[in-house]
């Protein structure tokens, strides 16, 4: 069991981060985007007149209970949102704990002895400690990050009991609401599991289609359209901000000021020029994966699986074009999942998941300050860490023995 300092130190952080999210509820973050969105329905207005909405079309109908709760009692409205994130982590330490080790995390010290694992398990509290920064992201920008994750694990996990019907709907959900857990049914598709796949889909369709009785068809599909060619294939800022890898690439790559009052690219080339570099880089490195994963995983309770799954969810944020620090929550499942293999990673794998987590914490404004940490951002630490962690997964990279 945990050393008491360990435990002391777990508990604090825990106390913590339920009265921070709790006190975040009198901000507005990007939660005031969710209400304009939902407003934007109620009123018949554009729903992309306003900046702030970024989503899908359909995005901003789930948005219309929030819209109308908050204009009746808007702080009682974001405490209840942020409860609601507060049980989406708790879920997803659940469902990481089921997915990967299937075993579910019990209160008491003793709860190995029913065949859980116990939360006050040093390594588990190591996960939390470890991720604490990510959720506080969310949770200071009344995100919706930790919910997609949520749902696209449970949707992993009900793939891996071959309860397709649920875990395609969960999977279909969140790729019709937020689109970035899509690289997780591109993998689906690589794996060839086209029952899953198929049925993500007609999920996907189903859920979009939503919009129809709403806006009508003509509409909805001047909505898409406007949405698909205006904001998913605008270019993505360079900004520091940006945590992107395309986002980084182009810091390096294009002559242009990140916002921190200087330039850091090494070669100039044009935004098309660095956008072309980057998709041929990412596809060569992506070989080293896909060539160790091409065979057909059948055993969705193997390692093997569970490594790619670590892997895929990790996608998210550094291969989104737009990606802020908050995406990086879905990091967490894969600290898990490596915490859990400590004692037998080798010591290369270990060096690369710490450097890796160190980089990604050094970053924080708490630490060093606003400006070192805008020029952190700029030189990408954050997914340079993320990638060095990917490769400290076991899908044998030729460099580590």
């Amino acid at each position: 069991m945990a050393a008491k300092w360990l435990k002391v130190v777990f508990a604090i952080v825990a106390v913590l981060f339920i009265e921070e999210t709790l006190r975040n509820a009198g901000r507005y973050g990007d939660y005031i985007g969710y209400t304009i969105a939902g407003n934007y329905v109620l009123n018949g207005e554009n729903l992309y007149s306003h900046w702030l909405n970024t989503w899908p079309p359909v995005f901003s109908i789930f948005t219309v209970p929030i819209a109308i709760f908050d204009s009746i009692a808007p702080l009682l409205t974001r405490i209840v949102w942020q409860s609601l994130m507060l049980l989406a982590c708790y879920g997803l330490w659940q469902e990481m704990a089921r997915f990967f080790l299937a075993k579910r995390i019990g209160w008491s010290e003793k709860a190995e002895e029913d065949g859980c694992i116990s939360i006050w398990t040093p390594w588990l509290m190591v996960s939390f400690l470890l991720s604490f920064k990510f959720l506080l992201d969310n949770s200071a920008n009344l995100q919706v990050n930790v919910l997609m994750l949520f749902l696209a694990l449970k949707s992993a996990r009900l793939n891996q009991e071959n309860k397709l019907l649920g875990a395609s709907f969960l999977l279909g959900l969140s790729i019709a609401l937020k689109v970035y857990t899509i690289f997780f049914l591109i993998w689906l598709l690589f794996q060839r599991q086209w029952r899953m796949s198929a049925l993500t889909l007609v999920w996907i369709a189903l859920i979009s289609a939503l919009c129809l009785p709403v806006f009508g068809l003509h509409q909805t599909l001047d909505y898409y359209k406007e949405w698909w060619t205006t904001i998913a294939n605008a270019y993505p800022m360079l900004m520091h901000k940006n945590q992107s890898l395309l986002g980084a690439f182009w810091r390096f790559t294009v002559n242009e000021d990140p916002g921190i009052g200087f330039t850091l690219n090494v070669i100039d080339l044009s935004i098309d020029q660095s956008k072309k570099l980057f998709y041929l880089v990412v596809s060569l490195i992506a070989l080293i994966p896909a060539w160790h994963w091409r065979t057909k995983i059948r055993d969705q309770h193997s390692s093997l699986w569970k490594n790619a799954t670590a892997v895929i969810l990790t996608l998210t944020p550094l291969l989104s074009p737009l990606s802020w620090k908050a995406y990086y929550v879905f990091l967490i499942p894969l600290i898990f999942w490596q915490l859990a293999n400590w004692p037998t990673l080798e010591k290369g794998r270990r060096i690369l998941f710490v450097v890796g987590t160190v980089l990604i914490w050094i970053g924080a404004d708490a630490f060093v300050g606003p400006r070192i940490s805008d020029i952190s951002e700029a030189i990408s630490i954050i997914p340079i860490g993320a990638i060095l962690m990917v490769f400290s997964i076991k899908f044998k990279p030729v460099f580590v023995k």
